[in-house]
């Protein structure tokens, strides 16, 4: 499983965020509470990572 990642924002929208971590991109889904505390895109972030498996 995938802890957490740090990598560059590479694109926000309503639907969660994409983070390139060392050229592979991950996209993630997350709430708006937290959309809205993200950096512009291109700036570093540190997200950690839950991974629900239905």
């Amino acid at each position: 499983m995938i802890g957490s990642l740090r990598g560059s924002l590479s694109m926000k929208s309503p639907e969660g965020v994409l983070v390139d971590v060392g050229g592979v991109g991950y996209e993630v889904r997350v709430p708006v509470s937290t959309l809205s505390d993200l950096p512009a895109e291109g700036e570093q972030i540190f997200l950690h990572i839950y991974t629900h498996v239905r």
